[in-house]
């Protein structure tokens, strides 16, 4: 885990923004990139990413130094409004 964002976590997406933005967390996690892709500007996304940087490593964090060691993202799907 990267970044620790709301509305239940510590910080902002203002914050987030600020310390660099999603293109800053990709650029952490190129080495889960497929760099033969290439975007619509005919270069390829890790390509895209060069020079970005992290302003603020309490939001962003690096990713030899994560706020947890294992996490990730749940997908919920199905009919869960629907539930009475």
């Amino acid at each position: 885990m990267l970044a620790n964002l709301g509305p239940t976590g510590a910080d902002l997406m203002e914050d987030f923004f600020h310390a660099g933005g999603l293109r800053t967390l990709l650029a952490e996690r190129t080495e889960l990139i497929d760099r033969s892709q290439k975007a619509v500007n005919g270069r390829t996304l890790v390509e895209n990413l060069e020079g970005s940087e992290i302003f603020n490593g309490e939001v962003i964090r690096r990713h030899d130094q994560p706020l947890l060691p294992n996490s990730g993202l749940a997908v919920l799907h199905g009919h869960i409004a629907m539930v009475p």
